[in-house]
C-alpha cells in the first residue's frame, strides 16, 4: 500500500492506525472523566467528546476501504 496524501495528512495504513489508536484512547479518557454534575462544564466536555469521535470516524472509513 503506497501512501495517500490529501493535503499535508499523511494517510497511509500505518499512520491512521497509530492515529486512530491514540485518538480512540484520548476520547475514552475524556468520556471517562466526565463530571455529569458539573453542568456548567458538561455541554463542553460533550462537544469536545464528540468532535474527537468525528475525527475518528473519519479516519475509520479510510481504515475500513483500506483493508478490502
Amino acid at each position: 500500500w503506497g501512501t495517500l496524501k490529501m493535503g499535508d495528512r499523511d494517510y497511509s495504513p500505518d499512520h491512521e492506525v497509530t492515529e486512530c489508536n491514540k485518538k480512540l484512547s484520548a476520547l475514552l479518557e475524556k468520556l471517562n472523566k466526565i463530571d455529569t454534575r458539573d453542568t456548567k462544564h458538561l455541554a463542553y466536555e460533550v462537544d469536545d467528546c464528540k468532535a474527537l469521535a468525528r475525527e475518528l470516524s473519519y479516519e475509520a472509513k479510510f481504515l475500513h476501504t483500506s483493508r478490502r
